[in-house]
């Protein structure tokens, strides 16, 4: 990549990518990375797994240029040249695996928790207190993540299984936020607790306990996945061709017709309503009565009937970047649509600034 003739700021680097498939599954895609200026120079960027991954891995690489940085060789990750895991698990799944000394059990809640019992050896997180920003609005960054990601005993290989309670939605976002900043090996639990619990399976009062590690390394930041409020604003309102913005809230909120007020109504902040050119897609229609998410012929109905295709870029949004976040790893994750990405700052933040277009 180059700049114009003449930039002071004009960069370059090569990437060679060599892509292969084995013969016992000609299906699955391999790949190795190597950055080097002049090309051929060998050095190591990573190795990749999947079309998803690969891909992901060329962003990381141009991002890296981008920014200035002179493309390393790979880090020494055990994760990158590990296997694929499965995006989604079911109970059983992971009950076979429960003790793996690999695989770290998350539970993810909002405030205290209201169980006094959660999966044996599994750890909490709250969504509120270890996933956000003390002083401000947004997920952790990238040094506050390696902390909380150390504290948990988690390391770049560690296979991550996520779940949350009904509808799995704050398990969505934490999923999310660990896919922002690189980690790979992540799964999340279909039917989250509920689903573990209505099944008679085992749950302890005793809280598990990790060992810390240290020197956990995030990635750059995916902004594959990631919208701001000055992209929206700058190109994506009244979604032009080939964009597609869905809104992950009820129909009410949609329609500007919120259950419960946003706000006292003598300090009222946001507006009702919804971004102008989105169509709505509430998360409830992709989770059965059972609390699992529909399985993925049902998932493609529910994005045809919207008129949602794999070559749209689809932008997702709802309250707070939750019920949102489900939507993602539906598309994105499940049906492995290349171009899927979560407007963080979510209505909260759009409903709130001054002089912005609102349809309801």
């Amino acid at each position: 990549m180059t700049g114009e003739p003449g930039e002071e700021d004009a960069r370059s680097a090569a990437l060679l990518i060599r892509v292969w498939s084995e013969p016992g599954s000609p299906g699955t895609l391999r790949a190795r990375l190597l950055g080097g200026d002049p090309p051929g120079a060998g050095d190591s960027w990573s190795t990749a797994v999947g079309d998803t991954a690969i891909a992901r891995e060329v962003l990381r690489w141009l991002e890296h240029v981008r920014s200035g940085g002179a493309v390393q060789p790979a880090p020494d990750r055990a994760d990158l040249a590990a296997p694929e895991v499965p995006p989604l698990v079911d109970t059983g799944w992971l009950a076979d695996r429960l003790g793996d000394p690999g695989l770290a059990v998350i539970e993810v809640g909002a405030g205290p928790a209201a169980e006094p019992e959660r999966l044996p050896l599994s750890v909490r997180l709250d969504w509120f207190a270890d996933l956000q920003q003390p002083d401000r609005r947004a997920f952790l960054d990238a040094p506050r993540f390696a902390a909380t990601v150390d504290a948990l005993g988690i390391g770049a290989g560690t296979h991550v299984v996520l779940l949350g309670g009904p509808g799995g939605t704050l398990a969505a976002s934490a999923y999310w936020c660990f896919a922002y900043h690189g980690h790979r090996r992540l799964s999340l639990l279909d039917g989250g607790r509920d689903r573990w619990v209505a099944e008679g399976r085992p749950v302890t009062p005793a809280p598990a306990a990790r060992r810390p590690t240290t020197g956990y390394r995030p990635g750059p930041g995916r902004r594959d996945i990631l919208v701001t409020r000055d992209q929206l604003l700058a190109g994506l309102v009244d979604a032009p061709p080939g964009t597609v913005l869905v809104d992950c809230r009820s129909a009410g909120e949609y329609a500007g017709r919120p259950d419960r007020p946003y706000d006292q109504p003598v300090d009222r902040h946001r507006m009702a309503g919804h971004i102008p050119g989105a169509r709505n897609l509430p998360v409830e229609e992709l989770v059965g009565p059972d609390g699992r998410l529909l399985p993925e012929p049902g998932l493609r109905a529910a994005c045809d009937r919207l008129g949602l295709s794999p070559t749209d870029h689809v932008v997702v949004y709802c309250g707070v970047a939750d019920r949102s976040a489900l939507v993602w790893f539906a598309l994105h994750e499940l049906l492995r649509w290349p171009d899927v990405a979560c407007y963080l700052g979510a209505w909260s933040e759009y409903g709130s600034l001054t002089d912005v277009p609102v349809e309801s």
